[in-house]
């Protein structure tokens, strides 16, 4: 007698993808955006990048250039301290209010 042969399969894994290696200066450019309650599209207008780079920052997956950490510091009123570092020193008290950052910082 033969029986059937039954393949059990297990389902497959839900890959959890790493941040990338830039992650935390992706988290801060996506608070600035989310702060200003701006799509992808806009921001990238604003600042005039494509929104493929937009999300690669936004994952951590590429570094953000210096060019383009200019015209955020400019447009957004952050420091470059703060937008690579999270140094929040020499932020404008409104901007820090409107980023929702503690006021004190250890």
């Amino acid at each position: 007698m033969m029986y059937g042969r039954v393949i059990l399969r297990s389902m497959p894994r839900r890959r959890t993808i790493p941040p990338g290696p830039y992650a935390a200066i992706g988290q801060r450019i996506l608070q600035i955006r989310t702060c200003h309650k701006l799509t992808q599209e806009a921001f990238c207008t604003a600042i005039d990048t494509s929104q493929g780079a937009l999300s690669d920052w936004e994952r951590g997956n590429k570094r953000l250039g210096l060019d383009s950490a200019i015209l955020i510091r400019k447009k957004f009123r952050v420091t470059l301290d703060w937008l690579y570092f999270g140094y929040p020193g020499g932020l404008d008290f409104e901007v820090m209010r409107q980023l929702n950052i503690p006021l004190t910082y250890k």
